[in-house]
């Protein structure tokens, strides 16, 4: 009787610790399985991405599109929402997740992270390859590649890199006239002088390929200055130098002025897609915020000056 009564409160207890254990089992199989240490320790390169299902994506008027969140604020995240871009007939759930990211490999500078996460008994698991600061040449699909498997079906998404949109040149392919002017020195000129020392104006002609000039000069420096005036037809080697000189112009973000004493550079382009166009040298370009300042504008006067003996 004894040995029944024991066996039986020995099964009872069983039942209780099992259920117990049991229970603490399942409930460490939800949330997170990548540790709090390794998502530290994975040091991921933080960012907003937007991924579509295809490599090289164009967005169309509506697209169903997935963000990726990589946060580092005090362990390696990666947060994916879903959503809809543009004008769609209808939304879709943001089907919000976040994972703890593991760092896996590195290799030629890309990084390759893992994540996974159980929720309701169901696991879902992340790989997220990044590109972002890769050093080796080959191509790859993306800068961020993720795949990710959520209710036992996996799915593929690429980050989407818009084209950078260029500023237009300032000198066109289809430029037609290029008047470059400049004020010369600040300096008072001899007596008698019809100029200031070093100013002079350039008008190319792109179609007639001729520089129409005048500049002014003067055989020494104590005597008066005179403009001389000229006509210089371009050659295949002084075209190919002016051209080099006029690529070489760039709109400048420039906000601070250089010399005080030196000469104003002014630069005019006319072209059938912009118009006529103005510029001034960035060397001035804290005195009119907004305008429009190239920089290399010497290297133009230079080769014009060079070109047309002045």
């Amino acid at each position: 009787m004894l040995s029944k009564k024991l066996t039986a409160l020995l099964f009872s207890s069983s039942i209780a610790l099992c259920s117990v254990a049991c229970g603490a089992a399942a409930d460490l199989s939800e949330g997170d399985e990548i540790s709090t240490e390794e998502a530290v320790k994975a040091n991921v390169k933080t960012g907003t991405l937007t991924l579509f299902t295809k490599p090289g994506a164009n967005p169309t008027g509506c697209d169903v599109i997935t963000t990726l969140e990589l946060g580092s604020a005090f362990y390696s995240t990666a947060t994916f929402a879903d959503s809809t871009a543009g004008t769609c007939p209808t939304s879709v759930s943001p089907n919000t997740r976040t994972y703890r990211l593991r760092l896996e490999s590195t290799s030629c500078g890309s990084r390759t992270y893992a994540g996974s996460v159980t929720k309701n008994g169901q696991l879902s698991k992340v790989k997220i390859v990044d590109h972002r600061e890769r050093h080796c040449k080959d191509a790859v699909a993306a800068k961020v590649v993720v795949e990710e498997t959520r209710n036992k079906l996996t799915k593929k998404l690429y980050s989407y890199e818009p084209t950078p949109i260029s500023a237009p040149a300032v000198f066109p392919t289809d430029a037609t006239k290029v008047v470059a002017q400049a004020s010369g020195s600040v300096s008072l000129p001899p007596s008698g002088s019809e100029c200031a020392f070093g100013a002079a104006a350039f008008s190319y002609d792109v179609a007639a390929q001729e520089i129409t000039w005048q500049a002014c000069n003067s055989p020494d420096l104590n005597k008066p200055y005179t403009l001389k005036r000229g006509i210089t037809k371009l050659t295949s080697s002084s075209s190919a130098q002016l051209l080099a000189a006029l690529k070489g112009l760039t709109v400048s973000s420039k906000q601070t002025c250089g010399p005080e004493d030196k000469a104003q550079l002014e630069l005019s382009i006319s072209s059938t897609s912009q118009g006529e166009q103005y510029y001034l040298d960035s060397n001035w370009a804290c005195a009119l915020p907004g305008f429009p300042f190239v920089d290399n504008i010497d290297g133009l006067f230079t080769a014009l000056r060079s070109i047309t003996g002045t």
